[in-house]
């Protein structure tokens, strides 16, 4: 039951990193937030009576019985750019939250009655649950590609103009369908001699944002380097080419060569990035095909799409990860189909999630929500739920004023592991005690009386 309980709470908390569509695209200023992971202002998800349509360890009778308990269950998850929480409810009732910074770096369980504070310290990049994988695939390579994306757009766009004695112009005629068609080509060669003696702070002085001037500054370029831009008739960007030979340290140099064709304009960003990265020495690749496609130029439906395939070597073991995005909203609804499958040495693994929502209000969106997991083949697990996204002003309504304070040394007690403390399992057990007898059947069976009686006293 302890995991069981686990895996719900986690569920709202993946909710927040790979759905919530419909929030993050009606306010103007969250549209780029499933690419990014980030949010210019707090909102809540509300996944509630969730069902069980498949578990792969339980027959029909066993998950029945367990979607009779589970439903007087919810899920409030509110979030903002620094940290998620998770309110677990049964019947409306709170009962504990789980606070997790948006780096790992700590998290906190908390009870509301009695109000006992578990916190833990550190990061904690090790978990193993499924759930755990989607989340530090985003954190690390999904969020980071859409951010270096932006970031560097611009440092491409500048170097002709910073390095005109380096730049070379011809004609080019070209057709990108989906982007336009080009008219003229740049192409900026530095040299070997060049690239030692002024790289990476060259590159890094062309870019607006701390961050990708960060990136740029920890790169270790090699050689010469190679920039072949291709305009079309109004001086737009449409097509990047770089060559080189550059790596995180002198010790894990990659053969670089990009291909990014690029769409900006007020309502519409789109790309197609191709990038394969053989290692100098040894046989280890990063090869990456990243498409995305923002577009909100048709005033009666706005869509976002994206389709990132990357394949990893490292050493022996091999790694295909696909995680792609097919979204729709008009202004009474909104449909999100999204998908992540990684295969390789380990077994394959997939996660579903769907999501069909209608307005409600301005900032307000209620419907359904599916998300299923498979191992190969096999469905391991299949669970729909209610879903509501909206804002986060009044979701919570117990103890508001204290939902993030820091514990206190009498109530504060450590968490050793992701594990459920005890206590939260007694104060759980407590509450499914008060349920009818049909709906705690799951708990119940092959339980003898008496250690059933003893239980009612945990």
């Amino acid at each position: 039951m302890k995991s069981i309980v686990r895996k719900i709470i986690l569920w709202g908390i993946c909710a927040v990193y790979i759905l919530t569509c419909s929030y993050a695209t009606a306010e103007s200023t969250q549209t780029h937030f499933l690419l990014s992971g980030e949010m210019s202002s707090p909102f809540c998800i509300r996944i509630s009576s969730p069902v069980f349509q498949q578990l792969s360890q339980f027959g029909t009778d066993r998950l029945n019985s367990l979607n009779r308990l589970i439903s007087h269950l919810s899920v409030s998850v509110l979030a903002d750019d620094e940290q998620a929480e998770a309110v677990l409810s049964v019947d409306d009732e709170q009962l504990f939250s789980i606070i997790q910074t948006n780096d790992n770096t700590a998290y906190t369980i908390k009870t509301f009655s009695p109000n006992t504070v578990y916190h833990k310290q550190g990061r904690d990049d090790q978990g193993e649950s499924e759930e755990n994988e989607v989340k530090i695939f985003l954190d690390k390579q999904f969020f980071r590609i859409n951010h270096l994306l932006d970031e560097l757009y611009p440092v491409f766009a500048r170097t002709a103009e910073a390095y005109p004695e380096l730049t070379g112009k011809s004609s080019a005629n070209l057709n990108f369908s989906g982007f336009g068609k080009s008219e003229g080509r740049l192409t900026i060669q530095f040299s070997a001699d060049y690239v030692k003696d002024h790289f990476p702070a060259a590159l890094a002085d062309l870019c607006e944002t701390e961050t990708g001037k960060s990136f740029l500054k920890n790169l270790v370029f090699q050689g010469s380097q190679k920039i072949v831009l291709l305009y079309d008739k109004d001086n737009q960007l449409l097509r990047i080419n770089y060559d080189g030979t550059l790596g995180t340290s002198s010790e894990d140099l990659r053969r670089v060569s990009l291909v990014w064709k690029c769409l900006r304009s007020e309502n519409h960003i789109k790309d197609s990035l191709t990038i394969k990265t053989p290692a100098v020495s040894g046989y280890d690749r990063d090869n990456l095909a990243y498409e995305r496609d923002q577009n909100e130029s048709d005033p009666v439906k706005h869509v976002l799409k994206w389709d990132y395939q990357l394949d990893q070597k490292r050493g022996k073991e091999k790694t295909k990860i696909r995680y792609t995005c097919d979204q729709s909203e008009t202004e009474t609804d909104i449909s999100s189909k999204i998908v992540y499958n990684r295969k390789g040495d380990h077994p394959e693994h997939s996660v579903y999630v769907t999501a069909a929502l209608e307005k409600e209000k301005d900032d307000e969106y209620s419907g359904t929500l599916e998300i299923t997991d498979k191992t190969g083949k096999i469905i391991t697990s299949r669970v729909s739920a209610g879903l509501h996204i909206g804002s986060s002003e009044g979701v919570f309504s117990a103890q508001p004023d204290n939902m993030y304070s820091q514990p206190t040394e009498e109530n504060d007690k450590n968490v050793d592991s992701e594990e459920i403390p005890a206590d939260i399992v007694r104060i759980l057990i407590r509450r499914f005690m008060s349920m009818p007898d049909e709906d705690v059947e799951f708990l119940r069976r092959d339980i003898p009386e008496e250690t059933w009686e003893m239980l009612k006293n945990y």
